[in-house]
């Protein structure tokens, strides 16, 4: 018990350091310091869909369910960034940042759509008992699969919207109006 505590504990650090090490990384590639965030906020989004069913289907959280946590952040981090990327390369041809946030939610639904839904379906089968000898899976799968569903809707959603809004008023500063 001692060492699945003392696992939990370090797995627990070892995800802070890893959101902490993305977002350096992320600033480093954007050259900005909101847009990281912006693409990080997508990660407590799929940090709540991760609680939800694990709250509902009654599994705890555990190491397993930790692992699957830390495979979600990865592909909601990803998705993030493709809107976010898609947004900058349409607000550096011209386009307003409520206009770049639209086409990058238009034209990356696609792709995100896809990788999450192959996520998906590919964990759903090992989320429940089917066969013996899955039952170390099931914790992960769910975990991953709550934050995917989650994080993906809200992600199409909230971060153009977010987008839009910061560079908005950070287009209305850069200019003097009001």
């Amino acid at each position: 018990v001692q060492t699945m505590q003392s696992g939990m504990r370090l797995l627990g650090a070892g995800l802070l350091v890893a959101g902490v090490l993305v977002y350096l990384v992320l600033m480093a590639q954007f050259r900005s310091f909101v847009d990281p965030l912006i693409i990080m906020l997508a990660v407590p989004l799929g940090l709540g869909g991760v609680l939800v069913v694990l709250y509902l289907t009654n599994t705890y959280v555990n190491i397993q369910s930790l692992m699957g946590t830390l495979m979600m952040i990865g592909v909601v981090v990803n998705n993030s960034i493709l809107l976010v990327e898609f947004a900058n390369q349409r607000r550096a041809a011209g386009q307003s940042p409520h206009d770049a946030a639209l086409a990058a939610a238009q034209i990356r639904l696609r792709p995100i759509l896809m990788t999450s839904l192959t996520l998906v379906a590919s964990m759903l089968p090992l989320s429940f008992q089917l066969a013996p000898g899955n039952e170390a899976m099931i914790p992960l799968a769910r975990a991953l699969l709550g934050g995917m569903v989650v994080s993906t809707v809200l992600t199409l959603v909230l971060v153009p919207c977010v987008y839009a809004m910061v560079h908005r008023r950070s287009a209305v500063m850069a200019n003097g109006t009001p």
